[in-house]
């Protein structure tokens, strides 16, 4: 027999997920004897080589009266360390309601290994399609309340009884009732705007948490994505206050200029910088080095700004080595040596590629891009019409780098050079078709080369 509601509901939950040990049945899997088990049933109940496992008195018929929903699935949501023996229980204990079928049958998706419960639910999102917003989660750990920041409902459950039928109709009931991103708001202001004897960082925690969450049912609904970012911004703002939640913080201000940027670039940035503020001062440099990368790219690509991208790129390079990240620092390098070019700074951009190029000699991974950057840093040296020193830039780096001299790259370097002093255009443009017939020239280098073919006519 199912369970029968007192009220009745016009809307339900998509996806409804549980947590297995202490919200299904009374154990921690992991925590047992394991295989073999043997089966009782009289008693739907399995034994291990010691003890009795079986289900909370009411896991079975919540689970029926949810399978006679039309629209609404079932998942598992576990970290267990021990998820085979979580798959065999569940493919042995049955559902009497249903004309015993096992719980196996019964359940839509599964996410069963250790992990965080923030990936579950990304995972059991994309897999059956349901926004994060239409999914209700049972869960005896407070700690799995994370799971609200995507917009799922949370219900902590005594690890004593399980899911009561009371505690499910609640549920229910409170998933209705919250209608969407709005009420969320509201719930916010209304929780900053209340009087508490106790401790206000809970208040401040809990209203930060319901902005968040409306965030994020802004942002799953792909719209509104200006009102997503003002929520992330108003829940940063509240994790600021509190030094322990420095992460949390950070991650507010993230998500609030990637909402803003292609509305507001400025606003964007402004966000990143404080997020960058934040993670000085938790000495997350890493973290801070990724978003100055992220303002250098909305320089670039939004704001069309190569000064302030570059600017950027060279400071996430200055932290990623106080984090002592070397493919990183290189990375960021290049960046700024190709935005030194783009900026007719060609000596600037000299010296970063072959800052790059001396990190990476020794280096069996990466060495054999440097004739790439030899390349590049020679690219520039033409384009300051100065063919003595990019002879010696050419001698300076075969000595460097002993191989470079056998390399379609020298030789093309080597034939322009030849070119430009000779000022020969035709010679210029056959040794170009040739070099990109063979190794497809990228934009950057047809525009550098198209400076160094300016030089030609400024030679005439």
């Amino acid at each position: 027999m199912t369970i029968t509601l007192k009220k009745q509901f016009k809307r339900f939950p998509k996806l409804i997920v549980f947590d297995l040990d202490y919200t299904l049945w009374p154990e921690w899997i992991d925590c047992t004897y394991g295989p073999p088990y043997k089966y009782n049933e009289e008693t739907n109940s399995v034994f291990d080589k010691q003890k009795e496992l079986k289900l909370f008195e009411h896991t079975t018929r919540i689970i029926s009266f949810i399978k006679s929903l039309p629209d609404t699935q079932i998942a598992i949501a576990s970290r267990t360390h021990a998820p085979e023996w979580a798959r065999k229980l569940l493919g042995l204990l049955r559902i009497p309601e249903l004309d015993n079928i096992t719980l196996l049958e019964a359940i839509d998706y599964m996410e069963i290994y250790p992990s965080s419960k923030i990936k579950h639910f990304k995972a059991l999102s994309e897999k059956s399609g349901i926004p994060c917003h239409e999914m209700l989660f049972f869960d005896d750990e407070q700690r799995n309340r994370e799971v609200a920041k995507l917009g799922v409902h949370f219900v902590l459950v005594d690890s004593r009884t399980g899911i009561t039928p009371t505690q499910f109709e609640n549920a229910l009931d409170a998933f209705e009732k919250n209608a969407g991103p709005h009420d969320l708001l509201l719930q916010a202001e209304k929780k900053l705007n209340s009087w508490t004897w106790f401790n206000s960082k809970n208040k401040h925690e809990d209203a930060a948490e319901m902005y968040e969450k409306a965030g994020n049912t802004f942002k799953l609904a792909q719209r509104c994505r200006k009102e997503a970012g003002e929520a992330y911004l108003k829940a940063a703002k509240l994790y600021e206050t509190t030094p322990e939640f420095r992460f949390e913080c950070s991650k507010a201000f993230e998500n609030a200029s990637k909402c803003l940027k292609r509305m507001d670039a400025k606003a964007a940035i402004d966000a990143l910088n404080k997020a960058i503020t934040v993670d000085k001062e938790a000495c997350n440099f890493r973290n801070a080095a990724k978003h100055h990368q992220e303002i250098a790219e909305i320089y670039e690509t939004e704001i069309i700004d190569l000064k302030g991208a570059r600017e950027n790129w060279q400071e996430a390079a200055k932290l990623y080595m106080a984090d002592d990240s070397r493919p990183m620092i290189n990375k960021c390098l290049l960046k700024v040596a190709h935005f030194d070019a783009q900026l007719e700074e060609y000596n600037l951009a000299i010296e970063h590629f072959e800052q790059v190029a001396t990190d990476s000699i020794d280096n069996p991974l990466t060495k054999w891009s440097n004739k790439e950057y030899y390349l590049k840093a020679g690219l520039c040296s033409l384009c300051t019409n100065d063919t003595v020193k990019t002879h010696e830039l050419l001698t300076r780096y075969c000595a460097m780098d002993a191989s470079f001299e056998t390399t379609r790259e020298f030789q093309f370097l080597s034939g322009i050079l030849e070119c430009v002093e000779n000022n020969d255009h035709e010679l210029f443009t056959q040794k170009v078709r040739e070099f990109d017939s063979l190794t497809k020239l990228d934009n950057w280098k047809i525009n550098i080369l198209l400076k160094v073919r300016k030089t030609l006519d400024s030679n005439k």
